[in-house]
This record gives structure tokens, C-alpha cells and sequence, in this order.
């Protein structure tokens, strides 16, 4: 469970810091597509950053101490990883209840990850 508490402290910062600038930036753009855009793409930016450039140890992953492994650490594997997470954003519910039953997320076998 320690992965589930890592997502909801990485979505909680992320929304905090943001916060501000979210509301900011919609009254800026004025268009909703636009704007989920943007946000789609600042979190593709976050997760990407986070796998390739600090090993997959996110904010949250810090706090609860929770440690990834990954087969190769190439710039492929970061941006499917980050394409990867952003679905299990998208797909949420269904992504919880099949970590909930399998104890791993549902790309963590394509993509090579094990929980250390």
C-alpha cells in the first residue's frame, strides 16, 4: 500500500504547489481543452523528471521510503513509464483495485519495475 500512499501525497503536492497557477492559467487560456492539456503535460513533465532524473523516487516516494527497480534506466523506459502513469491517473479506480488485488501496478511487469 505504500505505492497508493506515495500517489495521493505526489497528486496532493502537485495540486497544492500548483494551485495558484492552475486556477491562473484557465482564466489566461479560457478554454478548457487547452487547459487540461497543459496539466496533462505538466504531469507527464513531473513523472518523467522524477524517473529519469532521480531514479523513480518521487516526493511522496521519499516520505513513505519506498524504493523502485527498474530493468534498464533508459529515456524510453522514463517517457513509457510517465505515458504509463498518466493512464493509471486517468483510469484510477480500475488501477487501484488491480493494485489493491495484485500488489503491483498493471505496467509494472512491460516496463520491468519491481517494488524494493
Amino acid at each position: 500500500m505504500k505505492r497508493v500512499y506515495a500517489a495521493i501525497i505526489d497528486y496532493v503536492t502537485f495540486f497544492c504547489v500548483g494551485g495558484i497557477f492552475f486556477n491562473n492559467l484557465y482564466d489566461i487560456v479560457k478554454s478548457f481543452k487547452i487547459y487540461l492539456m497543459i496539466i496533462v503535460l505538466l504531469f507527464f513533465l513531473y513523472f518523467f523528471f522524477q524517473d529519469f532524473f532521480f531514479q523513480g523516487i518521487s516526493f511522496g516516494k521519499r516520505i513513505v521510503w519506498l524504493k523502485l527497480r527498474f530493468r534498464e534506466k533508459t529515456i524510453g523506459t522514463a517517457i513509457k513509464h510517465s505515458l504509463f502513469k498518466i493512464l493509471a491517473c486517468m483510469l484510477w479506480p480500475v488501477t487501484l483495485m488491480y493494485y489493491i488485488a495484485k500488489h503491483r501496478m498493471f505496467y509494472d511487469k512491460i516496463i520491468g519495475i519491481e517494488e524494493v
